[in-house]
């Protein structure tokens, strides 16, 4: 049996991606055998990125466990950039052999988390949307940050996508300061006929009240891992 894949994307970079996987990997790992996988981080002069760690140490298995290589690099660039500074490179297509082989090996749960948003560079050629369609996954969640924009941002992603036959499973709206801008107030309520029934606003708080929120989700079945 295959692994089930649960895509996290985001609207941008720094939206909050890491997060909102690192809290369902850590929801799902009481039923099932998880990987959080991020193939791609930059900015980093160690083997695994900051996010990478994060991923690894929420899963009850890391990439590295599956025999699966992430890779880091030290520029904060996009990867793609980042890997010619190097004096390396990446390749979607590569990434896409490798990744379907880790799927049909593993079987438990691998969240899957892109790079910078939805359709920033993958590779020279292909974005992380081209990567998505290519994966075969089995839900996908689109995360965006909780403030004044969020709707162009998400409204704009999802007609993007839907032009690549890409459909989102949920939408994860972060907030990233203790403070919420007064628009963070009505912005879910707004995008929820866009995403019917799984539109999610985390509220800032520690990584125990995320966890518990992606678990209620687990236990409603908008969350699926079977």
């Amino acid at each position: 049996m295959s692994a089930r894949v649960l895509v996290v994307s985001g609207t941008g970079t720094n939206v909050g991606k890491t997060y909102v996987a690192c809290a369902m990997a850590r929801a799902l790992r009481a039923q099932v055998e998880v990987c959080g996988l991020k193939p791609f981080e930059s900015g980093f002069s160690t083997v695994f990125g900051d996010d990478q760690v994060a991923l690894a140490q929420s899963s009850t298995r890391s990439p590295a466990d599956l025999g699966f290589a992430t890779r880091c690099f030290s520029a904060p660039l996009a990867p793609s950039e980042a890997a010619h500074r190097a004096g390396e490179s990446v390749s979607a297509a590569l990434f896409v052999e490798q990744f379907i082989a880790l799927r049909e090996r593993f079987s438990g749960v691998i969240i899957l988390e892109l790079a910078g948003g939805l359709f920033s560079p993958f590779d020279d050629g292909l974005s992380n949307a081209d990567v998505v369609t290519r994966i075969g996954a089995h839900a996908h969640f689109l995360v965006a940050v909780n403030r004044l924009g969020v709707i162009h941002d998400v409204r704009a992603t999802r007609l993007a996508a839907a032009a690549m036959g890409l459909n989102f499973d949920g939408l994860v709206l972060t907030q990233m300061q203790e403070q919420r801008e007064e628009s963070a107030l009505g912005n879910a309520r707004i995008l929820a006929p866009l995403f019917p029934d799984n539109t999610h606003a985390i509220p800032f708080a520690g990584a125990s009240v995320a966890t518990a929120f992606f678990a209620s989700l687990v236990r409603d079945g908008r969350l699926p891992y079977r």
